[in-house]
């Protein structure tokens, strides 16, 4: 069944009504056809519910999947949901907040000290292994990757302290390296110096970095290091953390 209203008049079959100005009522109706309506104003369809609490739905469904467009107003925010199968993918309450719970998105903490030989190139850190967040379990905890679910923007965010750095340690660099290729530094070229009165005292070398990468689904990103010297990273919970998320 089509349905189609075009002008001025009253269109009405079965359940359905169509008025001059636009507006439609339905009850009950269960069609395979096609609804159109198109007037020369502001055309609007209206889905009310008259019972307090009720959660008034629009649904698009091919064969056994299906997204649901749901107003929530049995709770104080009155929610706007989007649902793939029943299953809440983004929220917007009253307030204009939005919220998606889903979003590729990850937090760790150190929970060992890393240990890293002097002269030995880059080599991936894998002390962040405390994740507190984890969505998509994209963020491997043991090995320190993070691989992209969706291609996109993505930014990441590191904190941590090296330790044991020498005076006459050089060329301290920490790079975000996606699919093995090297492409921010987190940190400026440090000298051992840096860690000694210039920067850090007592050995201590603290870093701080961020880097925005767009990343094709399936794409790794690890934190690396490299120095002349041996040092550590310290695995205190409270002075390391990496963490990312998915812009866009």
């Amino acid at each position: 069944m089509a349905l189609t209203l075009r002008g001025s008049g009253q269109v009405s079959a079965d359940n359905y009504g169509i008025d001059s100005d636009g507006s439609i009522t339905a009850t009950g109706i269960t069609s395979s056809g096609n609804l159109l309506l198109e007037t020369s104003g502001n055309p609007s369809i209206t889905n009310k519910t008259t019972g307090a609490g009720n959660n008034p739905s629009y649904r698009l469904q091919a064969d056994t999947n299906y997204w649901d467009l749901q107003g929530t107003f049995s709770n104080a925010n009155d929610e706007l949901f989007f649902m793939h199968n029943g299953s809440i993918k983004m929220g917007i309450d009253a307030s204009g907040r939005i919220t998606t719970p889903n979003q590729p998105s990850f937090i760790a903490r150190t929970n060992s000290t890393f240990n890293y030989t002097g002269g030995t190139g880059y080599q991936t850190i894998t002390c962040f292994g405390n994740a507190i967040l984890n969505r998509s379990n994209s963020y491997n905890t043991s090995n320190g990757t993070f691989t992209a679910p969706v291609t996109g923007h993505y930014q990441f965010n590191l904190q941590l302290l090296l330790s044991n750095v020498a005076t006459g340690d050089d060329s301290i660099h920490i790079a975000f390296t996606q699919s093995g290729a090297q492409q921010i530094y987190a940190n400026i070229r440090s000298p051992g110096s840096a860690a000694n009165g210039v920067v850090g005292y007592g050995q201590y070398l603290p870093v701080i970095g961020v880097g925005d990468m767009y990343m094709s689904a399936n794409d790794t990103l690890q934190i690396k290091l490299s120095s002349s010297g041996t040092m550590n990273i310290y695995g205190g919970a409270d002075w390391g953390r990496f963490s990312g998320h998915l812009i866009g």
